[in-house]
C-alpha cells in the first residue's frame, strides 16, 4: 500500500450527503496509530459557517472538537472520531475473515475501515467505502428480506441470509462490541435487510439485532436482562429510547441514531465520549472527570447532561454494570444542531460475565494518594461537588438533592426487577448493592441538613 491515502469524509444533514473534509492517513498499512491530517472542504465551511464563527459543533461537524474551519488539522494518530467507525470485537473478526486478513495486525485497520465505514452508526461516512459498498450491493442477488419473526428465530433462513449477505454490506456487521450484531432496516413492505441494501426512500424503520455468541448460561442471562434493565433505567429517570424486545436469545434494539420523518431518513450524529475527550485509543482507562470535562465543554445544557451522567453511574453501580468504557457512552448531535448525551445503551448486568469485567472509567476523586480506591462505594457528596464544579446553573447541593431523591427508587430496584420478569439469578448476582448505594444517596439529604452554613 502507498505511504499515504486520501479519503473523503461525508456528512449527512438536511436530507443529503455532502463532501465535508479530506483526510490523509500516512502509512495506512501500519494502522490507526500512524499520523494523519484533516482539512474541511472549503465549500462545506462556507455553507455551514459562512461567518467563520468556528462554533459549529453539532451534526454538521465531524467531531465536537473539530468545528468546520479552513484550518489544517494534524494528528499523531487517526482522528479520535474516526476510531468510532473502525470495527472492533465480533465485527472485526467477521470482516477480517471475509477479507482474509489477520484481525490482530495493524495492516488490517485501513481495509476494515474502508469495508465498514460506508454506512455506519451516526451521520458520517467515508465516500470511498460507500462507493465500494454500493458496487457490492448492486452485484449481490436480490433478496426480499426477512420478516421480524425470522430474525428472532435465527433459524435456517436467517443463517443462510447472514452467510450470503453479511460480507456484502457493512450494515450487517460493521459495528463495535464483543457481541454479534446486525444493523438492519425495514423496508416499506415490512421486510428486514442490511441497512445499505434499503434505499432511504424505501426505509420505514431501523434496528440493531443482537444475540449471544456462545452457549454460556451467564451470557444468555445478560442478554435476556438488557430489555428489562432499560425499563428499570427508565423508571429511575434517565434518558432512554424505545423499549427493546428479547425473544429466545435474540435482542431487537430500535436505533436512536435514525429517524424516519415525512418519508425521509434523518441520520443523527453520534460520537463516543472517549472521542469527545480527544482520546484516540481502544481499551482506554479513563476518569469520569475527563468525560465530564467534555460534557461541560460541548453539550448545550451542561447542567442537565452532568446530572444525567452522574445518575447513570449510580445505576451502573447499583444494578451491576461495570462495563462503562468510553464507547458505551456517546454524545448525540441532533437535527437542530444541538449536542447532548445519547439515550442509554448497552446497559445490562455485566457483573454476571464470567470473564470478570472491571470498571474502566472510575472517579479520580475517589483515588486517595495513600489508601484504597473508593470508586465502587463513592462519597457521593464529593462526587457531586466535583461534577458540578464550573457548570452554570448547577450547584453541588442541587445535584445532591437530585441523587437523594432517587434513593427510594434505587432501593426498590430488585422488587421492580422481579415484577417485570428479571430472573432471580440476575437480581441476586448483579443487584445486591442497591440497598448500600440507596443508603449512601439517602445520607446526602442528612449531610446537607447538618452542613455548616
Amino acid at each position: 500500500m502507498a505511504d499515504h491515502r486520501d479519503l473523503t469524509l461525508q456528512i449527512h444533514a438536511d436530507g443529503r450527503w455532502s463532501d465535508a473534509a479530506r483526510l490523509t492517513v500516512t502509512d495506512p498499512d501500519k494502522g490507526w496509530q500512524r499520523a494523519s491530517k484533516l482539512a474541511y472542504d472549503d465549500a462545506w465551511v462556507f455553507e455551514v459557517d459562512p461567518d467563520f464563527t468556528g462554533s459549529v459543533q453539532g451534526w454538521k461537524a465531524l467531531s465536537v472538537r473539530l468545528p468546520p474551519s479552513l484550518e489544517l488539522h494534524h494528528f499523531k494518530t487517526w482522528p479520535p472520531f474516526l476510531l468510532d467507525l473502525l470495527p472492533q470485537g465480533h465485527a472485526r473478526k467477521v470482516l477480517a475473515e471475509a477479507l482474509r486478513l489477520n484481525q490482530d495486525a495493524a495492516a488490517c485497520d485501513a481495509p476494515l475501515l474502508l469495508r465498514a465505514a460506508g454506512d455506519p452508526i451516526g451521520n458520517i461516512r467515508i465516500k470511498q467505502a460507500w462507493d465500494a459498498e454500493r458496487k457490492r450491493v448492486k452485484q449481490a442477488p436480490t433478496h426480499p428480506g426477512l420478516p421480524l419473526d425470522e430474525l428472532f428465530e435465527r433459524g435456517d433462513a436467517f443463517n443462510e441470509f447472514a452467510r450470503d449477505y453479511a460480507a456484502v454490506a457493512s450494515g450487517s456487521s460493521g459495528v463495535q462490541g464483543a457481541w454479534p450484531k446486525l444493523l438492519m432496516t425495514r423496508n416499506k413492505a415490512g421486510r428486514w435487510l442490511p441497512d445499505p441494501m434499503v434505499p432511504d426512500d424505501q426505509a420505514a424503520g431501523h434496528a440493531i439485532i443482537k444475540w449471544v455468541g456462545d452457549k454460556d448460561k451467564a451470557t444468555r442471562l445478560i442478554l435476556a436482562a438488557e430489555a428489562p434493565y432499560l425499563e428499570l433505567a427508565r423508571a429511575f429517570g434517565v434518558r432512554c429510547a424505545q423499549p427493546l424486545e428479547h425473544r429466545g436469545g435474540t435482542l431487537f434494539i430500535p436505533r436512536f441514531d435514525r429517524e424516519v420523518v415525512g418519508g425521509r431518513v434523518v441520520r443523527l450524529g453520534q460520537e463516543s465520549i472517549v472521542s469527545a475527550a480527544g482520546v484516540a485509543a481502544f481499551g482506554y482507562q479513563a476518569s469520569h472527570e475527563e468525560y465530564l470535562d467534555a460534557i461541560k465543554a460541548y453539550c448545550d445544557d451542561p447542567a442537565a447532561e452532568v446530572t444525567e451522567y452522574v445518575l447513570r453511574d449510580v445505576l451502573n453501580l447499583g444494578l451491576g454494570n461495570p462495563d462503562n468504557h468510553g464507547r458505551n457512552t456517546a454524545l448525540q448531535k441532533t437535527a437542530d444542531g444541538g449536542v447532548r448525551l445519547t439515550p442509554l445503551y448497552d446497559f445490562c448486568p455485566m457483573r454476571l460475565d464470567s470473564s470478570g469485567i472491571a470498571r474502566s472509567t472510575t472517579w479520580k476523586c475517589m483515588r486517595p494518594f495513600n489508601g484504597p480506591s473508593r470508586d465502587l462505594n463513592p462519597d457521593w457528596e464529593k462526587v457531586c461537588r466535583v461534577a458540578a464544579d464550573g457548570v452554570p446553573g448547577l450547584d453541588a447541593e442541587d445535584l445532591m438533592d437530585t441523587l437523594a431523591g432517587k434513593a427510594d427508587c434505587l432501593r426498590r430496584m430488585p422488587e421492580l426487577a422481579r415484577g417485570i420478569g428479571v430472573p432471580d439469578a440476575v437480581i441476586a448476582g448483579a443487584m445486591g448493592f442497591c440497598g448500600q448505594h440507596a443508603d449512601a444517596l439517602e445520607a446526602l439529604s442528612r449531610r446537607r441538613t447538618h452542613a455548616p452554613r
